[in-house]
């Protein structure tokens, strides 16, 4: 994606964004994926969530080659924390490393996309039917919300908000059924499908066809109804999914 706004005039990485692929109170910092010391732990997980916040956002671009030189500048992090967080990142899918060549940002292809999405939906319809079951008053409250949220967004016609409480929406489910291993799979299917929708959004701008609707999701959960969440949540996915692959 060619964003004028993700490079400075000599090529150099712009200041990161805030981490906003972090939603939904789950823990995301990848552990017992690699042994990182303890005094090296806090500085390798911040490289870890900024360097992917800008491949998710889009400000790396899929394809393009990672100067480790100017992360250590720009993330004011040292280097071993950085090719720590590297990594970490080969391991998700996110970068890939060639010999010789450098690191590149992954371009994800038609066979990735659908990947994702397939396993989407068997995760995702697993964790929507144990959520309808297990899920708190409080956390029902928080989906109602979230689910008002995300048509308020619809209607001003604001991807960026409309994805962040997209993903909040999704990861609470997730949390909600009850399940760390499930909710674990989730958060990372979650963040490849979110890096999807910033690269759509990006390449083809918004239609209001692409602002799908939560709502039988959030009633089905709230009204403790496991088949009926899902069904919906399957149905969320595969329309998702076709979206995608039309605009491929």
């Amino acid at each position: 994606m060619d964003d004028p706004r993700s490079q400075q005039p000599d090529g150099q990485l712009v200041k990161p964004l805030a981490d906003t692929t972090a939603r939904g109170g789950l823990d995301v910092n990848g552990r017992g994926r690699l042994a990182i010391r303890p005094d090296r732990q806090s500085a390798a997980d911040d490289a870890y969530r900024q360097i992917r916040t800008l491949i998710v956002q889009g400000t790396l671009r899929p394809g393009q080659f990672i100067n480790e030189q100017d992360l250590v500048d720009h993330l004011g992090i040292g280097r071993t924390p950085i090719r720590e967080a590297i990594q970490r990142l080969a391991l998700q899918h996110l970068v890939e490393v060639f010999p010789r060549r450098g690191i590149a940002v992954t371009k994800l292809g038609l066979d990735d996309i659908q990947a994702i999405f397939e396993a989407r939906e068997t995760i995702e319809e697993r964790t929507a039917q144990l959520a309808a079951v297990r899920r708190s008053d409080e956390e029902a409250a928080e989906l109602s919300a979230l689910g008002k949220q995300i048509r308020s967004a619809s209607t001003r016609d604001d991807f960026g908000v409309f994805l962040d409480v997209d993903q909040r929406l999704h990861h609470l489910i997730a949390y909600a059924a009850r399940n760390e291993i499930l909710a674990e799979i989730a958060d990372h299917l979650l963040m490849l499908s979110d890096w999807v929708w910033h690269q759509y959004f990006f390449r083809h701008g918004s239609n209001p066809s692409d602002y799908f609707n939560h709502e039988p999701i959030v009633r089905a959960v709230v009204d403790r109804d496991p088949d009926a969440a899902a069904a919906a949540m399957r149905e969320h996915v595969d329309h998702s999914r076709d979206v995608i692959r039309m605009a491929m």
